[in-house]
């Protein structure tokens, strides 16, 4: 009986062991089954995505079936799959994951941008804001692009971007036109690239250091909200002062002013008016003003040189009139000197002829009392200008009062002293004639006899 129970025990864990026995055998199967499923999938992803250009500049539209097709394929994948395939580094350097997403950003290049806006024509860097990606890549490498300037022109967007940590790059790719590098506060950027606002953009770039080009996604954010009523209402404010103000500019710069200062008026008149469109109006208009009394500045400053340089030459002119004047007049007070001279001289001769022996003496003092009255002529023109001492006479002969009427010229004397040798001239005239008559009445006395 005991035998018996144990036998029936000794089955029971038999069956047991073979029926686990069954499902270990069976599991190893299933779940090789299983992987290699899974592994068939992702390795037909992987030679779907390596079939296509490694250089995104080399993608065109013929390629969107096959970029289409692998991306399927891909999405198709589970989650832990796809991260299998963003983690692996393929044979071109770049992850699986990243290698097709950089494809597929080489289609989205060849759309052109549609960089339309509403926005009034003007300046808007200050408000907008941008950051780049190189999506899946795990490089180390990895750029950053920034929009460093963004205007409005004709209702479209446009933008300077520029690589914040480099200056390899030599050339942009975006909506199937290329764009070379220029600088732009001493780094190499790119101008005028359509932007479409509040959006994303994808371009590739060529450097250097590199032989296939880059894909990047760059995305900008720019607020655009309605302006409020007192924004509208200090805009138009703004807007008549400063029409009011270009009357004392100059005709350009007035020009100018009164073309930005309207420009805002009809922006601010615009519905749904953004408080940024105002703001790079009032933008335009403020350096329009700036630059009007800049010129207005300078015009005055010119003008006060040239008035102070208009006075001195009329004071010089002055002076050169006063100068000429003087000299003339000095010159005509020579003229009237020499005769007088002239005159006394005759004079002398006259009373020379008309005297004895005595009266001969008599007649060279005379002389010499002329030249003496020339002097005083003479003196009385130019003692104003300068006094000179009086020099010795000359002998009192005939030839002598020739040679001095010729040679001699006479000095310049002070009215006083004019005056004094007037009063002695007419004293010695009286004395000779005082002379002459007693000597003529001693002459003409009957004679008494001894």
């Amino acid at each position: 009986m005991r035998e018996k129970r144990f036998g029936h025990t000794r089955r029971f864990f038999a069956a047991i062991i073979a029926a686990l026995a069954l499902v270990m055998s069976l599991l190893p199967c299933t779940t090789m089954a299983a992987l290699g499923d899974d592994s068939s999938d992702i390795e037909a992803v992987k030679e779907l995505i390596l079939a296509l250009p490694s250089n995104p500049d080399d993608i065109t539209e013929a390629d969107r079936s096959d970029i289409e097709a692998a991306q399927a394929a891909y999405d198709a994948l589970s989650a832990d799959d796809q991260a299998v395939l963003d983690n692996t580094t393929c044979a071109k350097n770049s992850t699986y994951g990243h290698y097709l997403e950089s494809a597929q950003w080489a289609l989205d290049i060849l759309v052109p941008v549609d960089n339309s806006t509403s926005l009034a024509d003007g300046d808007y860097t200050e408000w907008v804001t941008s950051s780049s990606s190189m999506g899946k890549s795990k490089s180390e490498r990895g750029r950053k692009w920034n929009v460093v300037i963004l205007t409005v022109r004709d209702g479209k967007a446009y933008a300077t971007i520029r690589c914040d940590n480099s200056s390899a790059f030599r050339s942009l790719r975006s909506g199937d036109v290329r764009y070379t590098a220029e600088v732009v506060d001493g780094v190499p950027a790119f101008r005028d690239v359509p932007l479409a606002l509040n959006g994303t953009m994808y371009f590739s770039v060529l450097a250097n250091d590199i032989a296939d080009a880059v894909a990047y996604e760059l995305v900008n954010t720019l607020p655009v909200g309605a302006a409020t009523s007192d924004e509208v209402a200090a805009a138009r404010s703004k807007a008549d002062s400063a029409i009011s103000a270009s009357a004392g500019f100059l005709a350009s710069d007035a020009k100018a002013v009164q073309a930005a200062a309207q420009a805002l008026k009809d922006v601010a008149a615009k519905a749904g008016v953004a408080s940024i469109e105002l703001k790079a109006a009032e933008r335009l208009l403020d350096d329009a003003l700036a630059t009007a009394q800049t010129n207005a500045d300078a015009a005055a400053k010119e003008a006060e040189k040239q008035s102070d340089k208009d006075d001195g030459g009329k004071k010089d002119s002055k002076s050169k009139s006063k100068s000429d004047s003087k000299s003339k007049s000095d010159d005509d007070d020579s003229d009237g000197a020499g005769s007088s001279s002239g005159s006394s001289s005759g004079s002398g001769g006259s009373s020379s002829s008309g005297t004895s022996a005595t009266g001969s003496s008599s007649g060279g003092s005379s002389s010499s009392t002329g030249a003496a009255a020339t002097a005083t002529s003479k003196s009385k023109g130019e003692n104003l200008v300068q006094a000179k001492p009086i020099e010795p006479a000359v002998p009192s002969t005939p030839d002598a009062a020739e040679a001095t009427d010729e040679a001699f010229t006479f000095p310049t004397l002070p009215v006083e002293a004019a005056l004094a040798g007037g009063i002695a001239i007419v004293l010695m005239m009286l004395g000779v004639m005082l002379r002459s008559a007693l000597y003529s009445r001693a002459m003409n006395a009957p004679s008494r006899p001894l």
